[in-house]
């Protein structure tokens, strides 16, 4: 059999999917301490999504603090941008990061994620790209905002390096990581600064050429054999497949390739071995027993998931997939995966496990090849010699200036496309709203008159969606005046008794704003609670007051775990003068919200009701 090549062509990495692998990876281990990548699957704008890593990012001893920017650009001015925006670029320079598949990052759900792309990439920032190399307070802003974007990471890291400081951007990072994190387990296991960052390192030219030299033989090993390679028991079909005999083949194969690991350290780029000198220094200022972890996390997080997912990763070419993509192979890649994540460990398995004797002696013989490959890995004169080696054959590719060019042309497309997201979402929401407080629609069901107070209810239910949608039409006597200066800013939900803590969290214009609230509820149901955008406008041109939200999500209003997080579909009312009665309004009031969970009675037509007869009463006595 051919054996597998490795990918010459820098392109064909765009194929690969890095965070989609290491979710594959991570859930075939079966380890569930690990959390999430900063997509969870192909739900990106899931509001429900545990793992977030954003709620991670804070300070650490004087190392990125986060910052209240401003925003200068309203959505009103905004629009302007979504007529003039122009395809990007494909970046001159040679390595991308892999995109995603199709299945993640569509614009909605990544401009859900990145909320706040507008009030960090400022024109400021953009004028002066150089204010990164030395504010990390601005530096810690403009990560959080971008780090769910694919190339950010390595273009960010090539800003540094085109300057020199490559290095105090990787101190700053892991500083961050080792220092937010109690639990020298959980190193890495988020999609942090620190883990982007070495994703750079690892899967970038140089670190992918480490990564093939080491894996290739053992991958081309299992690719070629020809029967099955399982080791556990129970998915043993028939009396043929000696486990025992295969589990120590893995063994084999596993101690070939630490022996390969440290003959190729000249392989291992300079920088990633600078970096990792510099985990261990900051883990040691923590942790006892540095080393021990250093090795777990480079397995786990790097060459495991590489060797279980070799295509994806990029070490292997798109060609050659269909040789290791059958069901049996992939299984023995995770077996071989599963065997050296054992090793880097360095933990005794429990009897009860599957050929615990053979995998402990295994680890008792060989776990010293680990160590000694960190220990050359990181000695100070290997490294020292490394450096002054490449400094003197390095040609320097790619100038400041250039870089800066590049960096900042990436990020002021971000901040166009967030502008015109912003822009698409309010008119879609808009147009579905005004259409559904005026347009003739049969669906809708009467299901509670109030002749008595001029109360009509009516509901209806919507293809995709498990909360009904009520429409609520009332004639109040009162004066539009009255009705706007009540239900301005936020008004119907800031009185509402069903609603607290209701907070202003970012106010953009007169027209436009973002706000937050808690709906308390009676035990057992949980407690919600509600992110949403607001616009209220007297629209003169149409001699009518509009007051409509609808559920958003930000970055600097995490998901609170006391709470369950609902959906304000579309809500708000519209006032207009009473053409028959002088003296009153006629109120039309749009509910369709989606409290999630398995709350059954607290969306009905009673609670609209309810809701609308307070405003009623409220407004009468203006």
């Amino acid at each position: 059999m051919k054996s597998l090549s490795r990918i010459n062509s820098s392109e064909n990495i765009q194929n690969a999917s890095i965070t989609h692998g290491l979710q594959e990876y991570e859930a075939m281990m079966g380890n569930k301490r690990l959390t999430n990548l900063i997509l969870n699957n192909s739900h990106l704008g899931d509001p429900n999504r545990k793992g977030s890593s954003i709620a991670r990012i804070g300070s650490s001893n004087n190392f990125a603090k986060t910052l209240p920017p401003k925003r200068s650009a309203s959505l009103v001015n905004m629009k302007q941008s979504s007529n003039t925006k122009k395809n990007p670029k494909e970046s001159p320079l040679q390595y991308r990061r892999p995109r995603k598949s199709s299945s993640v990052g569509s614009l909605p759900e990544t401009f859900a994620l990145f909320g706040k792309t507008c009030e960090v990439i400022t024109e400021t920032l953009l004028n002066d790209m150089k204010v990164l190399l030395t504010d990390f307070d601005l530096l810690a802003n403009v990560f959080k905002t971008c780090i769910g974007l694919q190339e950010f990471p390595y273009l960010l890291f090539k800003f540094f390096e085109s300057h020199r400081r490559e290095m105090v951007l990787m101190r700053w990072a892991i500083h961050l990581e080792v220092g937010q994190t109690n639990d020298p387990n959980e190193l890495f296991r988020a999609d942090s600064f620190a883990t982007k960052l070495f994703y750079v390192l690892f899967f970038a030219e140089d670190g992918r050429e480490f990564l093939g030299q080491l894996l290739l033989p053992f991958i081309n090993d299992i690719a070629e054999w020809k029967t099955s390679l399982e080791i556990e028991s129970h998915k043993i079909v028939g009396n043929k497949v000696d486990s025992n005999a295969n589990c120590k083949w893995y063994i084999k194969k596993s101690s070939e390739f630490l022996r390969r690991l440290n003959s190729s350290l000249d392989l291992c780029p300079v920088l990633l071995r600078e970096s990792l000198q510099i985990l261990r220094e900051e883990i040691n200022k923590k942790f006892p027993n540095a080393d021990k972890y250093l090795g777990g996390i480079i397995f786990l997080r790097f060459i495991c998931p590489t060797l279980v997912f070799p295509v994806r990763f990029g070490i292997v070419d798109v060609a050659d997939s269909p040789k290791i993509s059958t069901d049996e192979t992939q299984r023995h890649l995770i077996i071989a995966g599963k065997i050296l994540q054992t090793l880097a460990n360095g933990d005794e398995i429990p009897p009860e496990k599957s050929h615990s004797d053979l995998l402990n002696q295994f680890v008792k013989n060989d776990y010293h090849l680990l160590s000694d490959f960190l220990a050359k890995l990181l000695d100070e004169k290997e490294v020292d010699k490394a450096r002054t080696e490449k400094e003197a054959t390095e040609i320097r590719g790619i100038s400041p200036k250039r870089m800066e060019e590049e960096f900042c042309s990436f990020l002021k497309q971000q901040q166009l496309l967030r502008q015109d997201y912003s822009i698409i979402q309010f008119h879609q929401k808009y147009e579905s709203f005004i259409g559904q407080c005026f347009d003739h629609n049969d669906d809708f069901k009467l299901s509670i008159q109030k002749k008595e107070s001029d109360i009509y209810i009516y509901q209806r239910k919507i293809e995709g969606s498990s909360a009904p949608c009520f429409k609520t039409i009332a004639r109040i006597p009162c004066t539009i005046e009255s009705a706007v200066e009540f239900l301005s800013c936020n008004g119907m939900n800031e009185t509402s008794i069903y609603n607290t803590e209701v907070k202003l969290v970012e106010q953009f214009d007169k027209s436009h704003s973002d706000w937050s609230m808690v709906t308390p509820a009676t035990f057992p149901i949980t407690n919600r609670d509600w992110v949403y955008a607001l616009y209220s406008s007297f629209e003169a041109d149409k001699d009518r007051f509009v007051s409509m939200s609808y559920s958003i999500q930000r970055v600097d209003v995490p998901i609170n775990k006391k709470y369950v997080r609902g959906e304000i579909i579309m809500s708000g009312v519209v006032v207009q003068e009473d053409p028959l009665r002088q003296g009153s309004i006629i109120f039309t009031y749009i509910h369709h919200v989606d409290p999630r969970g398995s709350v059954m009675t607290w969306n009905s037509a009673k609670d609209v009701l309810r809701e609308v007869e307070r405003v009623r009463e409220r407004l009468c006595k203006s």
